[in-house]
Protein backbone atom coordinates (compact mmCIF):
# COMPACT_ATOMS: atom_id res chain seq x y z
CA UNK A 1 0.00 0.00 0.00
CA UNK A 2 1.21 3.28 -1.07
CA UNK A 3 -0.18 6.75 0.60
CA UNK A 4 0.79 10.06 0.24
CA UNK A 5 -0.92 13.16 1.92
CA UNK A 6 -4.60 13.20 1.61
CA UNK A 7 -4.57 16.27 -0.61
CA UNK A 8 -2.19 18.18 -2.79
CA UNK A 9 -2.59 21.38 -4.80
CA UNK A 10 -0.40 21.95 -7.84
CA UNK A 11 1.51 24.90 -6.92
CA UNK A 12 2.20 27.92 -9.71
CA UNK A 13 -0.67 29.63 -11.63
CA UNK A 14 -3.55 29.28 -9.12
CA UNK A 15 -5.60 26.49 -10.93
CA UNK A 16 -2.85 26.07 -13.72
CA UNK A 17 -0.16 24.87 -12.38
CA UNK A 18 3.05 24.19 -13.22
CA UNK A 19 5.32 23.54 -10.48
CA UNK A 20 6.18 21.17 -7.76
CA UNK A 21 3.28 19.15 -6.02
CA UNK A 22 2.57 21.14 -2.02
CA UNK A 23 0.04 19.46 0.28
CA UNK A 24 -2.57 21.41 1.38
CA UNK A 25 -0.69 21.97 4.29
CA UNK A 26 1.94 24.05 2.63
CA UNK A 27 4.79 21.37 2.42
CA UNK A 28 5.49 18.72 0.12
CA UNK A 29 4.09 15.64 -0.84
CA UNK A 30 5.96 12.82 1.17
CA UNK A 31 5.27 9.45 -0.29
CA UNK A 32 4.83 7.04 2.48
CA UNK A 33 4.41 2.69 1.98
CA UNK A 34 2.88 0.26 4.09
CA UNK A 35 2.45 -3.72 3.69
CA UNK A 36 -0.34 -5.68 4.89
CA UNK A 37 0.63 -9.61 4.78
CA UNK A 38 -1.37 -12.88 5.22
CA UNK A 39 -0.44 -16.04 6.27
CA UNK A 40 -1.41 -18.94 7.28
CA UNK A 41 -1.44 -21.39 10.13
CA UNK A 42 -0.61 -25.08 9.37
CA UNK A 43 -0.29 -27.77 11.18
CA UNK A 44 3.82 -28.71 11.94
CA UNK A 45 3.30 -32.69 11.11
CA UNK A 46 0.90 -32.47 8.51
CA UNK A 47 0.72 -28.80 6.69
CA UNK A 48 -2.96 -28.63 6.63
CA UNK A 49 -4.56 -25.43 7.99
CA UNK A 50 -5.42 -25.14 11.37
CA UNK A 51 -7.61 -22.39 13.40
CA UNK A 52 -5.16 -21.07 16.04
CA UNK A 53 -5.23 -17.56 14.91
CA UNK A 54 -6.72 -16.74 18.77
CA UNK A 55 -4.07 -17.90 20.46
CA UNK A 56 -1.20 -17.00 18.05
CA UNK A 57 -2.11 -13.20 18.31
CA UNK A 58 -2.29 -13.21 21.81
CA UNK A 59 1.07 -14.04 22.00
CA UNK A 60 2.37 -11.97 19.36
CA UNK A 61 -0.08 -9.00 20.03
CA UNK A 62 1.95 -8.27 23.25
CA UNK A 63 5.22 -7.12 21.53
CA UNK A 64 3.20 -6.10 18.11
CA UNK A 65 -0.05 -4.26 19.84
CA UNK A 66 -2.33 -3.86 16.75
CA UNK A 67 0.34 -4.58 14.57
CA UNK A 68 -0.76 -8.16 13.79
CA UNK A 69 -4.57 -9.38 13.68
CA UNK A 70 -6.97 -11.76 12.57
CA UNK A 71 -8.37 -12.64 9.23
CA UNK A 72 -11.35 -13.84 7.52
CA UNK A 73 -10.45 -17.62 8.30
CA UNK A 74 -9.62 -18.78 11.72
CA UNK A 75 -6.52 -20.04 10.22
CA UNK A 76 -5.20 -16.82 9.07
CA UNK A 77 -3.51 -13.88 10.69
CA UNK A 78 -2.54 -10.62 9.20
CA UNK A 79 0.37 -8.08 9.99
CA UNK A 80 0.54 -4.50 8.68
CA UNK A 81 3.38 -2.08 8.96
CA UNK A 82 2.90 1.40 10.02
CA UNK A 83 3.81 3.78 7.03
CA UNK A 84 7.39 4.84 6.14
CA UNK A 85 9.21 6.98 3.81
CA UNK A 86 12.34 4.56 3.73
CA UNK A 87 12.63 1.15 2.13
CA UNK A 88 14.85 -0.33 4.49
CA UNK A 89 13.24 0.63 6.94
CA UNK A 90 10.04 -1.02 5.77
CA UNK A 91 12.45 -4.41 5.08
CA UNK A 92 13.43 -4.44 8.91
CA UNK A 93 10.02 -4.05 9.69
CA UNK A 94 8.65 -6.90 7.90
CA UNK A 95 11.42 -9.20 9.23
CA UNK A 96 10.37 -7.80 12.85
CA UNK A 97 7.02 -8.56 12.33
CA UNK A 98 7.21 -11.74 10.41
CA UNK A 99 9.70 -13.27 13.01
CA UNK A 100 7.63 -12.27 15.98
CA UNK A 101 4.40 -13.89 14.48
CA UNK A 102 6.14 -16.89 13.22
CA UNK A 103 7.56 -17.58 16.95
CA UNK A 104 4.27 -17.00 18.45
CA UNK A 105 3.17 -19.36 15.68
CA UNK A 106 5.19 -22.10 16.90
CA UNK A 107 4.27 -21.83 20.61
CA UNK A 108 0.47 -22.32 19.45
CA UNK A 109 2.24 -26.06 17.43
CA UNK A 110 1.72 -24.62 14.20
CA UNK A 111 3.44 -23.06 11.58
CA UNK A 112 2.99 -19.48 9.54
CA UNK A 113 2.85 -19.90 5.89
CA UNK A 114 2.78 -17.05 3.42
CA UNK A 115 0.12 -18.63 1.04
CA UNK A 116 -2.88 -17.18 -1.33
CA UNK A 117 -4.15 -21.08 -0.72
CA UNK A 118 -3.97 -23.81 1.38
CA UNK A 119 -1.33 -26.65 0.00
CA UNK A 120 -2.74 -29.62 1.93
CA UNK A 121 -6.32 -28.99 2.43
CA UNK A 122 -7.65 -28.42 6.18
CA UNK A 123 -8.53 -31.94 8.29
CA UNK A 124 -11.68 -30.52 8.91
CA UNK A 125 -13.79 -27.11 7.76
CA UNK A 126 -12.17 -23.87 9.22
CA UNK A 127 -14.52 -21.39 11.07
CA UNK A 128 -14.72 -17.85 9.64
CA UNK A 129 -13.63 -15.62 12.26
CA UNK A 130 -16.22 -14.29 14.44
CA UNK A 131 -16.31 -10.60 14.16
CA UNK A 132 -19.50 -8.42 12.65
CA UNK A 133 -17.84 -7.69 9.46
CA UNK A 134 -16.52 -11.76 8.39
CA UNK A 135 -20.17 -12.48 10.00
CA UNK A 136 -21.55 -10.18 7.50
CA UNK A 137 -19.24 -11.21 4.70
CA UNK A 138 -19.70 -15.01 5.28
CA UNK A 139 -23.91 -14.60 4.38
CA UNK A 140 -22.95 -12.11 1.48
CA UNK A 141 -20.92 -14.59 -0.13
CA UNK A 142 -21.94 -17.95 1.54
CA UNK A 143 -21.65 -20.18 -1.79
CA UNK A 144 -18.12 -19.56 -1.42
CA UNK A 145 -17.92 -20.05 2.24
CA UNK A 146 -17.24 -24.09 2.87
CA UNK A 147 -14.39 -24.09 5.16
CA UNK A 148 -12.35 -25.87 2.57
CA UNK A 149 -9.96 -22.51 2.15
CA UNK A 150 -10.27 -22.31 -1.81
CA UNK A 151 -8.37 -19.21 -2.21
CA UNK A 152 -7.77 -16.85 0.40
CA UNK A 153 -5.34 -13.89 -0.29
CA UNK A 154 -6.50 -10.97 -1.20
CA UNK A 155 -4.54 -7.34 -2.14
CA UNK A 156 -5.21 -3.51 -1.44
CA UNK A 157 -4.04 -0.66 -3.48
CA UNK A 158 -4.29 2.83 -2.41
CA UNK A 159 -3.50 6.41 -4.47
CA UNK A 160 -4.28 9.59 -3.31
CA UNK A 161 -6.07 12.18 -4.92
CA UNK A 162 -3.04 14.44 -6.02
CA UNK A 163 -5.50 17.22 -7.60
Amino acid sequence: MIATEPRSLPVGVPGLGPGPTLAATGGPVVSTMGVEEEFLLVDRLTGAPVARAGPVIQTASYPLGELVQSEFYDCMIETCTRPTTDATDLRTRLRRLRATVADAAHVSHCLLVASGTPVVPPTAPIPVTDTPCYRRMARHFSALVDGRLGIVCGGHAMYMDRG
